[in-house]
């Protein structure tokens, strides 16, 4: 039996492993220099660009092991409930992410969305 802490805590710790996936993956993506993707030989020379790039290893570091803490608190919690919070939660951090480490410019109307996402998150966590 999962206790409320500990649940608690994997799903903090699921949102940050999220938005930080996310930020590696683009990072690692405004890096790489990949061919268009018009055969299989293409890629497999892509795949091969991207395993020589520091920033996809920690999309892997990281994602691999949000997959298994969500696949955990998938067996112990209602799906309905974790996975908007998780969705939504995220979002707010990949938005301060994006801000932050990859300087994106973060207009006032998408401020507005995300956090109109994460009051409906709200709902439903007090559900």
């Amino acid at each position: 039996v999962i206790n409320y802490m500990e649940k608690y805590l994997l799903t903090l710790l699921l949102i940050f492993m999220g938005a930080a996936w996310n930020v590696f993956l683009k990072q690692g993506l405004n890096q790489a220099v990949l061919p268009e993707i018009n055969s299989l030989k293409n890629v497999f020379q892509a795949v091969l660009i991207l395993l020589k790039n520091h920033w996809i290893w920690l999309v892997l570091l990281t994602y691999v092991p949000s997959a298994l803490i969500y696949l955990y608190l998938l067996r112990k919690s209602e799906l309905s409930y974790l996975f908007p919070i998780l969705a939504s939660a995220t979002y707010v951090l990949v938005l301060l992410f994006s801000w932050i480490f990859l300087k994106e410019n973060i207009t006032l109307l998408r401020v507005a969305g995300v956090l109109l996402v994460a009051l409906g998150v709200f709902f439903v966590a007090k559900s």
